[in-house]
């Protein structure tokens, strides 16, 4: 069954990673916030697996720390296309990247 590229886009939340820099401008410094969207690993496992329980969350916790956020989003991606809805997959494929390399 085709799915539609809106049904599988990851989910992005408001967790901003936020960088300021000074700009010289008629003798002060002015600075510019630029927040950056990320992906949410949790909205990201309840739409693409399911409900989560605290364990998973616990481990989803650990990955997001570990692991960059665009990994995390593409090895949901592939385990979605692959029709692998399950963390344990999502988790090999990441740590074979770290190991390999992406």
């Amino acid at each position: 069954m085709a799915t539609s590229p809106a049904s599988t886009a990851p989910a992005l939340s408001s967790a901003p990673v936020a960088t300021s820099f000074a700009r010289a401008g008629h003798g002060q410094n002015q600075h510019l916030h630029i927040e950056i969207e990320r992906p949410n690993i949790f909205v990201l496992y309840e739409q693409n697996i399911g409900l989560l329980s605290p364990l998973i969350a616990d481990e989803l916790r650990d990955a997001a720390e570990r692991y960059p956020p665009e990994w995390i989003e593409a090895a949901f991606r592939e385990a979605v296309e692959h029709n692998k809805r399950n963390w344990r997959y999502i988790r090999a494929i990441l740590r074979r990247w770290e190991t390999e390399g992406r």
